[in-house]
């Protein structure tokens, strides 16, 4: 998801870029409305990026978390189908998967 996001981002970016004329781009960056927006989304996606690709324990966490769903999504086909929809109920049951998952021995 976190890298979903960058990913998008980009490519977001490449396709403005693909379809502008530099010619009309106005010098103040306000005025370009959609580089703005362009711009701005990659922004915030790269520091959320940053904040959880870059910090190993971060990083290490998500892919714990990560392994903890999937392997709650094997066992109980309910899980699976609320992770999938993301219903309500998904985040009521995900604090306790993560402290389950950490009460775990490694």
């Amino acid at each position: 998801v976190v890298a979903g996001g960058i990913v998008t981002a980009v490519d977001d970016m490449k396709v403005w870029l693909q379809g502008v004329v530099m010619e009309q781009v106005d010098f103040a960056l306000s005025e370009n409305c959609a580089l703005r927006d362009c711009l701005f989304e990659l922004e915030q996606q790269w520091e959320i990026g940053e904040r959880y690709l870059t910090n190993v324990d971060g990083f290490r966490g998500l892919m714990d978390l990560a392994t903890a769903l999937q392997g709650v999504s094997e066992e109980s086909e309910d899980f699976a189908a609320c992770v999938e929809d993301l219903s309500p109920t998904f985040f009521l049951v995900l604090p306790r998967v993560l402290w389950l998952s950490a009460l775990l021995p490694a």
